[in-house]
């Protein structure tokens, strides 16, 4: 599913690439990579000049019940993550990873009784550390890349990225709504509650019906004109997690769903992204190096997600 938001959110459900090409003059910079810099800046991102990638690492897995997936941050970073960045001409900070906090016998309750969340105190402790790394990058003008960890960790990843740049629209891209509330879900996971949460609070999303129907051209079309369009110049953020795409490219997930985004369709959301020299900041989730079917599935997973952070940064085929 492909959710947009923002004050306004959208939700989504082989050639050789290369750095995406400018017809701009060159003239007056020192080397090419100024220029690619100067042609790819956007003020209304809220990026500063020189381009810089600041990395976080989230190793957040109390959010679901799988083991694994708070080792997401390093698998990524073992697919050469620095040099697919600054290979694109961005310079490049890793700030390490932030220290979840541990669910513990201690934790006050999560919820009233009969209702479900899982661990929600510990949740929302490891998040509060998150939105405050990622408002410090954020503030500093950098692009902020998340690397989660579980889903619950865009809590703080958007609380941070909001804090400043109040202005920021969301394209959320995901298998699953991950709206519901503790109210709302009888199952403390995702339910049929999350569709009548979506059109109550306006939000514009798009299932794999949508996709099917309409083609990823005509559905990033409308998602960009909805946040950035007629409300003007915006910085947006992208929260992906690899379950929206098909397990046939991304085995290695806690919640595999067949029929999911396709090869291309998950890069055709990122490209567009990075062509609207408005994206600002990614979260890249629930990569699980425990799960798959296959042993090399964790390290393929891994790859895609990478690739993916590489399109959103300019990556593409011309």
């Amino acid at each position: 599913m492909l959710t947009l938001a923002a004050r306004r959110v959208a939700r989504i459900g082989g050639a050789v690439r290369a750095p995406a090409a400018t017809a701009l003059s060159r003239a007056g910079f020192a080397d090419d990579a100024a220029a690619a810099d100067a042609a790819a800046f956007n003020p209304a991102s809220g990026l500063v000049m020189p381009r810089k990638v600041a990395v976080i690492g989230a190793p957040v897995a109390s959010g679901q019940g799988l083991d694994g997936v708070d080792d997401g941050p390093q698998i990524l970073r073992e697919q050469d993550i620095r040099g697919k960045v600054t290979d694109l001409g961005w310079r490049f900070e890793d700030l390490g990873d932030i220290e979840p906090v541990r669910p513990s016998a201690t934790d006050p309750a999560d919820t009233p009784p009969g209702h479900k969340a899982r661990h929600a105190f510990a949740v929302g402790r490891s998040c509060e550390r998150i939105a405050k790394a990622v408002k410090a990058a954020a503030d500093d003008g950098s692009f902020v890349l998340t690397l989660g960890g579980d889903h619950s960790i865009a809590a703080g990843s958007l609380a941070g990225v909001l804090a400043s740049r109040p202005e920021a629209g969301v394209v959320w891209v995901d298998a699953h709504a991950d709206i519901n509330t503790p109210e709302s879900s009888p199952s403390g996971n995702v339910d049929v509650g999350e569709r009548t949460l979506l059109r109550k609070l306006g939000i514009k999303a798009y299932d794999m019906h949508a996709v099917d129907k309409l083609g990823i051209a005509r559905v990033m079309e409308e998602a960009l004109d909805h946040l950035a369009g007629k409300a003007g110049a915006r910085p947006l953020h992208l929260s992906f997690d690899i379950d929206a795409c098909d397990p046939s490219i991304a085995a290695s997930t806690g919640t595999t769903v067949k029929g999911g985004l396709n090869y291309r369709e998950s890069h055709f959301i990122c490209e567009e992204l990075a062509r609207s020299s408005l994206l600002s900041s990614m979260d890249l989730v629930e990569v699980n190096p425990r799960l798959g079917a296959a042993k090399e599935d964790g390290g393929k997973t891994a790859a895609m997600g990478v690739e993916l952070v590489s399109s959103a940064l300019g990556l593409s085929v011309l």
